[in-house]
Formats: structure tokens, sequence, C-alpha cells
């Protein structure tokens, strides 16, 4: 069979046992997809028989302990960089002068009580006090020590207060009075930093 020389749009023709289906505007024949139906899913199978479980091998042989290596000693390492120097304690007992040092690194906080105590083991006379810093401040540093004969309860007698000025160097000394008893503790406040760090205060009795 061949094609009707006057189609209409959508008819359709079979042509060799092809379906083709007209279309007026493209004014051509297209062939017209046949969909196949899928086949249908087999069964499945039976499932087989499980197997018995297989032997239980013996034991292999021990083997022999290996020999210890022979090697030399590796290197000794290097030394660590020293850390921060810690906060000195008070002097031990036995009369005459002594050094009470309060102190630490960077750049201290401003506040009260900024250190540990340090308790007085032996009587002793206030004469000097001291402070440095590694890095000056750019206005002024302030520190204050006080002292405690209560165990701590209060800190009301002050030992001295010292301070650096911007522009004056890295150290102040001033002279301080006053007497320390065995029992009493010293107590550090900083007053105002400025940017001063690396810090100590120190405090010499006669």
């Amino acid at each position: 069979m061949s094609f009707p020389t006057s189609p209409t749009n959508g008819q359709t023709a079979v042509v060799n046992n092809i379906t083709y289906q007209y279309t007026s505007a493209s004014n051509s024949w297209r062939r017209v997809l046949v969909a196949v139906q899928p086949g249908y899913t087999g069964s499945i199978g039976l499932q087989g028989y499980t197997g018995s479980q297989g032997y239980t091998g013996s034991q292999g042989v021990i083997g022999y302990t290996g020999s210890v290596g022979i090697g030399t000693p590796g290197d000794v390492g290097y030394t660590g960089s020293q850390g921060p120097i810690g906060y000195t304690g008070s002097s031990g007992g036995g009369g005459g002068a002594s050094l009470f040092t309060f102190g630490g690194t960077g750049t201290p906080i401003a506040g009260t009580d900024v250190t540990p105590w340090i308790m007085i083991r032996a009587a002793a006379t206030c004469s000097t006090l001291t402070l440095t810093a590694k890095t000056p401040p750019t206005d002024v540093f302030t520190v204050t020590i006080k002292k405690s004969s209560d165990n701590g309860s209060t800190f009301a007698t002050t030992i001295g207060t010292i301070s650096i000025l911007a522009g004056a160097g890295y150290v102040a000394t001033t002279s301080v009075s006053g007497s320390l008893a065995i029992g009493d503790l010293l107590r550090c406040d900083i007053d105002t930093v400025s940017g001063a760090a690396d810090w100590s205060c120190q405090l010499q009795t006669a």
C-alpha cells in the first residue's frame, strides 16, 4: 500500500506493516512508534540448602621470640627555652636584711591583690621599695604594697606606694618605713598600668 495522495492532518496509513501519521504543518508522514509491553518477570527459584560448617583448623606452632635489636642511642634533645621567672617567696627566718619580690611577665592588669601573698617569717623593718618595668609605661605605672596582721582578713596597713612615670626610665626607688612581724602577710595591688610590662616590685628590709 502507498500513502494517500490527499491526506488530512492526523490521518494514518499502514505501509509495509508500519503505521505512519500525516502532519499538515510539516506536510510529511511520520512513523508512529508502538509501545512494546515488557515481558513477565520470572519467579524466584528455590533457595538451596545451607552447607555444613567446615572443620576448625588446628593451631599453628608458636613462633620463636625475636632477639633484641642492637642500636645506638638517639641524640640528646635540645634544651627547651627558659620559662618565665616565677614569683620569689619570702626569705627564711634568721634575722638581718630580707628582700620580698612581687612581679610577673607580660602586661599586668590593674587591680587589688594581683599576686600571691608573702608571709613574713622573721621580724624586720621596711626600708626601701623598688619598682622595675622592662617595658616602661606610656603614662604612670603605680604599685602599692599592703600588710595584714590578722591572717589575711584585712590589709589595713600600707607599706608604700611607688610609681614609674613615662620617660623616667625603667626603675623607681623610694624609702618606706614600718615594721613587719612574724606571721604578717604582704599583698601587692596595681593601681595603674599604662602599658608597662615584665615588671617586679621589691621590698627591702633592714
